[in-house]
């Protein structure tokens, strides 16, 4: 990973953290929500812009999630687009 184009970007440009509360979706991961819904922590890298690669490449983005769980955060997943 030390050399990938996402490592680079993480080392060297901004992010962009985006919290969005999950109300359609109810994980089994954490039991004590009962049903509530989860607040979704991203925090986005652009590792492409548009253009940037190619002439016509529609650019792209990583994001990695996290979720609260009582007082801690924990990592979620991660998210490509495209």
């Amino acid at each position: 990973m030390g050399n990938s184009k996402l490592w680079s970007v993480v080392k060297t440009k901004k992010y962009r953290l985006h919290i969005e509360k999950q109300t359609t979706y109810n994980p089994d991961f954490d039991k004590t929500r009962k049903g509530k819904p989860i607040r979704l922590f991203e925090v986005w890298f652009i590792t492409w812009e548009p253009n940037e690669l190619a002439k016509g490449h529609e650019g792209q983005s990583h994001a990695f999630e996290f979720v609260k769980i009582g007082n801690a955060i924990k990592f979620y997943g991660m998210t490509s687009i495209p």
